[in-house]
């Protein structure tokens, strides 16, 4: 391990034959060796104006040269290359993770959160296979049903309904899923045009700015009556009378008010006059006591003036300010000695 990418670097030259840091490429019509780009040459030199596909290709069993070149659209020639200690390490690392990840594949483990150090960590750990069934791909097959997938979920609702629990394997590599869910996300590397995932669709973003623009937002809906009883309800005529009298807000209706009202017949409330200070139907204001305060502007200076001084002026400043004041000071101590 080490610190920096640098480090890294230095270190690898030991692993690599090559120790240069940048990409060498050879014309493959001349000895004309480059660290630029090399179709310059080739256009200006020999008239070739065929473009290079940069993508590095390795040919293992070439002694000759070095293995590593560039493709030309022609298909004909090739530009040999001397890669960077760079380009060998990113190479190396891709391979380790594609080792590392066919090796995940025959495993089966779950995660769990560790704390360690008041860190929490995620962690790995082997799931223990006695308490699973892994069907066999050839059972799976015999089981009556459209595709793979559909066959493992009639298994999976067996176990289900005699207490078990059961693993979903892949019947295109080893790969052995916990959940049917992962096993559909997983077959999507198997196939050669997935179906693309579908976009996010926020809920409160639905529908252009200019339309919800266009809408006037209802201030004054909280203010009005409530919408009119017109169903028949068997309750108190009472409470009709407190509904229309009392309640405010134009999208409340009658069933609204008698749902929280039955929530509170526990309290055994009789008198209505009590209700008016709760705030269970929310909070209501008198028509009386609703007016509108006229705003007041807060007016403020067009602009301010600064004068500014360089360095010089500043200490010439400085200097006449400080004699001004050790005047003033000998001026009042010889006046306190007269």
């Amino acid at each position: 391990m080490y610190e920096t990418k640098e480090k890294l670097l230095k270190h690898c030259e030991e692993h690599f034959d090559v120790c240069n840091t940048t990409i060498l490429k050879k014309c493959p019509l001349c000895d004309y060796v480059t660290r630029l780009n090399i179709s310059r040459h080739l256009r200006c030199v020999h008239n070739i104006k065929n473009k290079i596909c940069t993508r590095i290709n390795e040919n293992k069993n070439e002694k000759t040269s070095t293995g590593f070149y560039y493709d030309i659209n022609d298909g004909k020639n090739i530009i040999e290359i001397i890669p960077s200690v760079k380009e060998l390490n990113k190479r190396a690392y891709i391979n380790l993770d594609k080792q590392r990840k066919e090796s995940k594949n025959g495993r089966i483990q779950k995660t769990k959160l560790v704390k360690k150090n008041d860190e929490w960590i995620v962690e790995k750990q082997n799931i223990d296979l006695n308490e699973y069934i892994i069907p066999k791909i050839k059972n799976v097959l015999n089981v009556p049903s459209n595709d793979y997938l559909s066959r493992l979920k009639v298994l999976s609702i067996i176990a289900k309904n005699e207490g078990r629990k059961i693993m979903f394997p892949c019947d295109k590599c080893k790969k052995i899923c916990q959940t049917l869910s992962a096993l559909k996300l997983h077959y999507r590397k198997h196939e050669t045009n997935p179906k693309p995932f579908k976009p996010k669709v926020w809920k409160h973003k639905i529908g252009s700015t200019e339309k919800s623009a266009k809408i006037p937002v209802p201030s004054e809906n909280r203010y009005q009556k409530p919408k009119p009883i017109v169903n028949k309800h068997k309750c108190d005529p009472k409470l009709k009378e407190f509904y229309e009298e009392n309640i405010k807000g134009g999208d409340i209706e009658f069933w609204h008010f008698l749902k929280i009202y039955n929530k509170m017949s526990k309290e055994n409330i009789k008198d209505f006059k009590d209700l008016e200070n709760r705030t269970e139907f929310g909070i209501h204001y008198k028509e009386n006591v609703i007016k509108k305060t006229p705003r007041i502007r807060k007016t403020h200076n067009a602009f301010t003036r600064t004068i500014m001084l360089n360095r010089k002026d500043y200490n010439k400043r400085r200097k006449m300010i400080e004699v001004l004041r050790k005047n003033i000071r000998n001026e009042k101590k010889s006046s306190k000695e007269d």
